[in-house]
Order: structure tokens, then C-alpha cells, then sequence
């Protein structure tokens, strides 16, 4: 018979068969059986921990404290509430990176870069009985005298210090701190005209959840 082409196919079809001496023993192909599914949990496994740094995520995230032995900051690691005030469940917790920094700080993205940024967390906390909202933002930089040269970049001359974290600084609804490789900004953007009180106790709780391994 001769197919389109020119191809020339025997009119019996080849039969491949697997030698003797390569043939599965019985006792080979029951252990293959039972070690199946123990072979499948440990490819899932593998494939949500490759999934997981692919996402920049920490499998050890997610029990509101940061992970001692150098993990670092991340959304989930803030807790739900804080010195009475709840984190506000309309905007959830955010990180940027040196990739997509420019998306939070349009202006001030190249500045940072530039002191040595390596990531932002950003998280929002509503007072509670009050419509007072507290911005959070913990810059993790590159070394501590790259935290040190932004808390200076930024510090206002009218600032006056508080003893919140070691030394803090304050200046109406704006308190800011250096803590090792971290710079910590807390901002009130409404509610009361002086939030210092809400802010102080607010970065007194935060102070040893921010704290870098």
C-alpha cells in the first residue's frame, strides 16, 4: 500500500515488544504502586515551595510575628490590631520592591533607590469610635547607615523627639524612626488635628513587631 507521498507502509503493522530481560519483576512493580502517593505529595510539596519563592512569599509567614533567623517583613506579618486601633480591612497590606517602588512614591522613588531600598511595606489602621487612619510604612534598607541616611533626608527641622523605639521623631500627624536596617513612618491623614498620642502608642506597640532579625 502506498500512502500519499510516496511512503510505502507493510500491510502488517509492526510489532514492538520489550525483551524478557527487560521486564518489570512483580515484586519492583508493587513497590512502584505503593510509593505512588507518597512520590505525589512530595512533588506537590516541592512545586508550592517553588511557587512560594516565585511569589517572594515566606512559607513560614502568617502567624502575625516576624520569622527570627533573618525572614523578612512582610504584609502578613502585621497584626490586626494595634494600641486600639484595627488594621483597616478596605485596603490591605501592601509590599513594593525596588521594581514596582515608583507605583507609592512617584517623586521620592529615585532618592531611595538611590540610599540603597530593597522593599516597602505599606498598611493602613482606623482607630476605633473614631475616623482617625494611621498610614504605616516600614522601609527595609540595605544596611542601618542606609536607614540612618534616610530618616535624615526626611527629617523635618521642626520635628521634636519622642521616646518611642529609642528615638523617634515627631512632628504633628508624622512620626518616623530608624530601628537597624529600618526606617518606620507613621502618618495620620484624618481625624484629629493632633495625633501624637494615637501615634507614640501606636509606634510603641509596633516597635518590637518591626524589629529586623
Amino acid at each position: 500500500m502506498i500512502e500519499p507521498g510516496g511512503w510505502k507502509v507493510p500491510k502488517k503493522a509492526v510489532r514492538w515488544e520489550v525483551s524478557p530481560k527487560r521486564k518489570r519483576s512483580p515484586a519492583l512493580h508493587g513497590c512502584l504502586r505503593r510509593s505512588a502517593p507518597a512520590l505525589s505529595c512530595c512533588l506537590a510539596l516541592l512545586c508550592l515551595l517553588i511557587q512560594a519563592c516565585r511569589n517572594g512569599m515566606d512559607p513560614s509567614a502568617g502567624d502575625g510575628k516576624v520569622p527570627a533567623g533573618g525572614g523578612r517583613l512582610l504584609p502578613e506579618h502585621l497584626p490586626a490590631e494595634v494600641a486600639g486601633a484595627l488594621l483597616d480591612s478596605a485596603e490591605r497590606p501592601t509590599r513594593f520592591t525596588q521594581d514596582d517602588i515608583w507605583e507609592y512614591l512617584d517623586g521620592g522613588a529615585h532618592e531611595i533607590l538611590r540610599l540603597g531600598f530593597e522593599q516597602l511595606v505599606v498598611a493602613r489602621y482606623k482607630e476605633a469610635g473614631s475616623e482617625t487612619r494611621v498610614v504605616i510604612e516600614a522601609y527595609t534598607m540595605k544596611s542601618s547607615e542606609a536607614a540612618r541616611s534616610l530618616l535624615e533626608a526626611w527629617r523635618s527641622e521642626r520635628a521634636r523627639t519622642s521616646a518611642v523605639c529609642g528615638q523617634a521623631l515627631l512632628e504633628g500627624s508624622l512620626l518616623c524612626w530608624q530601628q537597624g536596617n529600618r526606617y518606620v513612618r507613621l502618618i495620620a491623614i484624618s481625624g484629629q488635628e493632633n495625633a501624637g498620642v494615637l501615634l507614640e502608642n501606636l509606634g510603641r506597640d509596633l516597635c518590637p513587631v518591626l524589629s529586623p532579625p
